[in-house]
C-alpha cells in the first residue's frame, strides 16, 4: 500500500465521522420520527416525521455552503374528543451554514435559520 492510500478501515472510520458531522461535505437524507403519547384531553398519539436533506455546495476550494432543511410531516390528533385529527406538511426550516473546508478537531459553521410557512393546516404550523 502506498503511504498516501487509506485502508478500507480508515476510509470507513472517516465516513462514519463525516456522517455525524452536521456541516460535513457530504450529501445525506436523514429521517427522524417523533411520537408523542397522551396528547390532549383524549390522551391520543401525535407523530412528526422530519425529512432532513443536507446538500453541501462548494463555493471555492476553501469554503462550503451547507444547505439543510427540515420538512416535517405531521399527524396531530384532536385536542378534545370532538375535534378532528389533522395531518400534512408542517412549517419548513432552512439553515445555510457557511463553513471552511479545513479538517480539524473543531469545525465551525455560521449562517441563518429561516422558517417558511409551508403548513398544510393552521394546526400544523406556527
Amino acid at each position: 500500500m502506498k503511504p498516501t492510500e487509506k485502508s478500507i478501515g480508515e476510509q470507513a472510520t472517516e465516513m462514519a465521522k463525516k456522517t455525524k458531522n452536521p456541516i460535513a461535505d457530504l450529501i445525506s437524507l436523514p429521517f427522524q420520527n417523533n411520537t408523542q403519547f397522551g396528547v390532549g384531553e383524549a390522551e391520543r398519539t401525535a407523530n412528526v416525521l422530519n425529512i432532513q436533506p443536507v446538500i453541501p455546495t462548494k463555493l471555492s476550494k476553501d469554503w462550503l455552503l451547507i444547505n439543510r432543511a427540515i420538512l416535517p410531516v405531521v399527524y396531530q390528533p384532536g385536542m378534545t374528543p370532538s375535534q378532528e385529527a389533522q395531518w400534512g406538511l408542517g412549517d419548513t426550516v432552512y439553515t445555510g451554514f457557511l463553513s471552511p473546508r479545513w479538517e480539524g478537531k473543531i469545525t465551525a459553521g455560521l449562517g441563518p435559520v429561516i422558517q417558511l410557512p409551508t403548513h398544510a393546516n393552521d394546526r400544523l404550523g406556527n
